[in-house]
């Protein structure tokens, strides 16, 4: 009724907003006070019969944004899943029985709302593009209790963000209709740039990473976005959006922590899409390798983030393991590698405008993990026969060998960490796997995925520290591979290691190491008898070890060739 006296009102008094203004203030006291359906989830269907979403959708789209806003809001708070359990309290308290589940409830009006007939995503993600916000705006969350709203409109879309959260929350398979069907990421890409940082700008890199985390559909299209982030400029690719986002904290830290996760968020979504070979490909053009070397160098907010954003860069991916090198990167990664500048205990102080605040310091395990996977990549991608691929390895010779010594050194720390994980001694971080036995866990893996017991095996030792074994293996194979010197100095050093107990830290057991991590690669080419003309690949390698070396195009291969080296080590080894 509130409605259609509104239309009413405003077709009769048309161009005179003085005339129909009473009517849309009773139209929106009306949507506040329907706040109580919230409490009440099992009436849910009733209001779907009765094409209660469409008329919300109608809302939305008001010439009055406060009407708009405020319906937002509504909507915001009848799909929030945690009305469930508080609505099973209420009436359970009041003697009410409810028939039904109210999950179940909420979870179809999430359905009628996304579902392509009733075009609810469409509606909010068009709606987000007519909400105007200020720059001035530096907390737009009306529940929050810092922080001023500066426009109805800048809570429009804090809402609007909401929605989208609790609707992925329900199901996470909903991201792609969301970027197939609105333009919610050219939306987001556009919303990180402002200048400002307000809590808007949070939640858009928030849910933006969302978005893509799960999803190589949203990946891919997100790298092929044409974004204009201002009216004054031309389009940019999605990817350079996200460097132009990232760009400022080349030379500065954040101003806060809420700000730190901003920056996290964004850079969470740069991996993310990484992981498709085109968008790897665009990064490299972009001279976003560049980028973050120098971010690396400037040791500010980004340093870690662009460490791990290299990881993903280089990953299967020759050009970009070949622009690393080129780009300097050597001098970048290897002082990390040595752990020279890392900081390994708790916080540190720092003055800030005459005020002592904390600063985090940065995991330097994660930081060694994650620079010996981007060493490993190198190698493992790099033909052997090219300059870059030799600068990597005399890097290990250079300075009496450190390099190897630092590698062995981390060898056997991985490998303690992986036999201490897997019998118990050690406690791990992840509340999931606390004080379940090895045995236990591969049990829930085979529940959960239905693997065979022997790859379950392997996906839990993989989470208790396997990768950072195989890594390490891979660099050492390599490095052993070529250069008679540094399989000396390796063998030497792997015996005199902490974790010398261990069959992992030999050469033989690096071979089954290196092998077990081929075989679990999927062949992309039909494999390809050896070129040794005539010679058996034991013939080939009493000659030098490296005279078959990859012949074989695939990357499997090439790990398995550097295996079959290895496991004759007792035929050239003394040589």
């Amino acid at each position: 009724k509130k409605i259609n006296e509104n239309i009413r009102q405003r077709a009769k008094h048309e161009g005179n907003p003085s005339m129909f203004m009473s009517s849309e203030v009773d139209l929106d006291e009306h949507i506040k006070k329907m706040h109580v359906l919230a409490t009440v989830p099992q009436f849910y269907p009733r209001l779907i019969k009765a094409d209660f979403v469409n008329t919300l959708l109608g809302l939305i789209t008001h010439e009055n944004t406060d009407i708009s806003v405020d319906t937002l809001a509504l909507v915001n708070e009848l799909i929030d899943l945690d009305n469930d359990n508080d609505a099973v309290s209420s009436f359970a308290a009041s003697g009410i029985e409810t028939v039904g589940s109210n999950f179940e409830s909420i979870a179809a009006l999430i359905d009628k709302f996304v579902s392509i007939e009733t075009k609810g995503l469409e509606v909010l993600v068009q709606n987000l593009e007519r909400l105007k916000e200020k720059e001035v705006n530096s907390n737009p969350n009306p529940s929050s209790a810092t922080g001023q709203v500066e426009t109805t409109e800048s809570s429009g879309v804090y809402y609007t963000l909401n929605i989208l959260e609790n609707i992925l929350d329900y199901n996470r398979a909903v991201a792609d209709q969301i970027c197939s069907r609105t333009t919610i990421l050219i939306f987001l890409l556009k919303r990180i740039q402002k200048n400002a940082f307000d809590e808007n700008k949070l939640y858009a890199s928030e849910i933006l990473s969302i978005l893509v985390q799960t999803s190589t559909q949203n990946q891919s299209i997100l790298g092929t976005l044409d974004v204009t982030i201002s009216d004054s400029d031309t389009g940019v690719n999605g990817v350079d959006a996200l460097l132009i986002a990232l760009s400022p904290y080349r030379k500065k830290d954040a101003a806060s922590s809420e700000e730190e996760e901003f920056v996290a968020n964004v850079f969470e979504t740069l991996c993310s899409i990484l992981m498709i070979h085109d968008n790897q490909n665009t990064f490299v053009k972009l001279e976003g390798v560049e980028l973050m070397l120098r971010m690396i160098k400037a040791r500010k907010v980004a340093y870690p983030f662009a460490i791990r954003t290299l990881k993903y860069t280089v990953e299967n991916n020759p050009n970009a393991c070949d622009k690393v090198i080129v780009a300097g990167g050597l001098k970048t990664i290897f002082p990390l590698f040595m752990a020279k500048g890392l900081k390994r205990k708790g916080l540190t102080t720092e003055l800030s405008n005459g005020k002592r605040k904390k600063k985090k310091m940065v995991d330097p395990k994660e930081i060694e993990q994650t620079i010996c996977y981007i060493i490993s990549s190198l190698l493992k991608n790099l033909p052997n026969t090219s300059i870059s691929y030799k600068r990597i390895i005399n890097k290990f010779k250079d300075s009496s060998m450190e390099k190897v010594d630092r590698l062995v050194e981390l060898h056997g720390v991985f490998v303690s960490g992986l036999q201490a994980n897997i019998t118990g001694n050690q406690k791990r971080n992840n509340d999931n796997v606390l004080g379940l036995e090895f045995q236990e866990m591969v049990n829930v893996q085979i529940a959960e995925t239905g693997l065979p017991r022997e790859e379950a095996e392997y996906m839990v030792k993989l989470g208790l520290g396997y990768e950072e074994v195989q890594q390490s293996a891979v660099i050492m194979g390599h490095l052993i591979c070529a250069a008679p010197e540094l399989y000396v100095h390796i063998k030497t050093q792997l015996f005199q290691n902490i974790a010398r107990t261990s069959n992992l830290c030999t050469i033989p057991g690096i071979a089954v190491i290196i092998k077990e991590l081929a075989n679990t690669m999927i062949v992309d080419q039909e494999s390809v008898q050896s070129k040794s003309k005539g010679h058996s690949s034991t013939e080939n390698m009493q000659k030098s070890p490296l005279a078959v070396m990859f012949n074989i195009p695939t990357l499997k291969h090439r790990l398995l060739e550097i295996t079959t080296i290895l496991e004759h080590e007792d035929e050239w080894g003394s040589k």
